[in-house]
């Protein structure tokens, strides 16, 4: 966050996965995910209103792992946290027997805000690439609910016009053996 321009007044964070299969296949045995799986943009994190004398964000901000039952959104001493792809993710008929082959006395059902990282499909014979896309905006605060109950299109809508400079961090991500060849 060092080195932005002129007339930023706070960040955006956004780390997204574009490359998320829409399909009930979705890490079942014996199915393969494959190019052309129909793909959405899932956002792994939302973080707004970061002040603009912010310079660095500490390790491990946002997350605390994966916590069933999720992470509230809201304030953070970093800013504003939003919902993130989770909340649909263990909606999935899927992911819920997964869940349910874990044994785990505690829920998947909540709401799942802050930072829970990237997990791609182990079936999936598409490489993930993760975007953390940090925004400076010409705004002190972006109008989201301060509970947190937005999405990554609720932020994108909310920041269009504010834009001054966008940076990209991206990263690849790999969980299906066949892949790692």
């Amino acid at each position: 966050m060092e080195n932005a321009p002129r007339g930023t007044q706070s960040f955006v964070l956004i780390m997204t996965d574009p490359y998320i299969p829409n399909s009930p296949n979705f890490n079942v045995p014996g199915h393969v995910l494959t190019k052309d799986t129909p793909r959405v943009t899932g956002f792994h994190w939302l973080l707004v209103n970061i002040p603009k004398n912010r310079t660095a964000l500490p390790e491990g901000a946002g997350s605390k792992g994966i916590v069933p039952g999720g992470k509230k959104p809201g304030k953070t001493p970093y800013g504003l946290s939003g919902i993130n792809v989770y909340n649909d993710v263990f909606k999935v008929p899927t992911m819920a027997k997964i869940l349910g082959l874990l044994k785990t006395s505690k829920s998947w059902k909540g709401i799942y805000g802050q930072y829970d990282g990237g997990c791609p499909p182990w079936n999936d014979n598409v490489i993930h690439y993760y975007n953390f896309t940090l925004y400076a905006l010409d705004i002190a605060k972006v109008n989201l609910p301060e509970n947190g109950n937005f999405t990554g299109p609720d932020v994108l809508k909310a920041i269009k016009g504010h834009v001054l400079a966008t940076a990209v961090l991206r990263g690849k991500v790999i969980t299906n053996p066949a892949l790692l060849k």
